[in-house]
Order: structure tokens, then sequence, then C-alpha cells
């Protein structure tokens, strides 16, 4: 009977503490209150023929300060958010560029009116405004 007892205390102390995931938050993402990058010419630090240009919702990334037409797609900025039962964090902010067949995502480490630092496969990049 005693052993009995321990195993319903121990079966059902674990399925208390499985079940207690009300600290794990919702994870969504939604559009950013600033809904566009500065427009302009963003040049690389590493290579200063290399960049991104920015016009209205349009970016194109260049080289050897050139890029053609169909190398302009069109983007917008997305907050990633964790949402809790008692508050919301914004945990981080992306460039999401929609491209025909495919979507790129940069995460964006640092936005100023003049530094831009995107980050993709675990690669900075620190480009700075045209003036």
């Amino acid at each position: 009977m005693k052993k009995y007892l321990i195993l319903t205390i121990i079966g059902t102390g674990i399925f208390l503490i499985g079940c207690d995931n009300s600290k794990e938050p919702l994870k969504t993402l939604r559009p950013s209150t600033q809904k566009l990058i500065n427009p302009g010419e963003w040049i690389s630090e590493t290579d200063s023929m290399a960049g991104i240009s920015i016009r209205e919702n349009r970016i194109a990334f260049f080289k050897d300060m050139k890029f053609t037409t169909d190398k302009v797609y069109e983007y917008e900025l997305i907050d990633s958010i964790y949402i809790y039962p008692e508050a919301e964090n914004k945990v981080g902010e992306y460039v999401i560029i929609k491209k025909p067949k495919d979507t790129l995502r940069y995460q964006i480490i640092t936005k100023s009116e003049n530094i831009l630092i995107l980050k993709t496969d675990n690669k900075e990049e620190k480009f700075t405004i045209k003036n």
C-alpha cells in the first residue's frame, strides 16, 4: 500500500512540474512602429564601393557603386515580440526583403540617423549614410 502511495505522489509531482509553462512567452511578429529606414545611400564600412540604396519602401544592395533595377526589392521593418501574461517585450527588429522567389531577413543590431548595423548568418555589417 505504501509503495502505491509513494508512486502516486511522485507521479503527480512530475505531472504538475511538466504542466507549469506559464513562464513561456508567446512569440510573435508585428510591423514596426517605424515604417522605413532613412532614405539614401548607406555605405559599407568594409567596402566603400558597396552598400545599400533605400528609397521609400524599396531597397537595393550594390557593389562597385552599381545595381540594376531587377535587384531592387520591397522591404518592411518587423518587430519580434515576446508576450507574457503580465507584459510585452520587444526582443528584436528585422528588415524583411521580399524577393520574387525568396524572402531575406536581416536583424537590425543598431539603427540611427546615420548608422545601420545589420546581421545575417552570424555576420554583422555596418553601414553609414552618405552625406
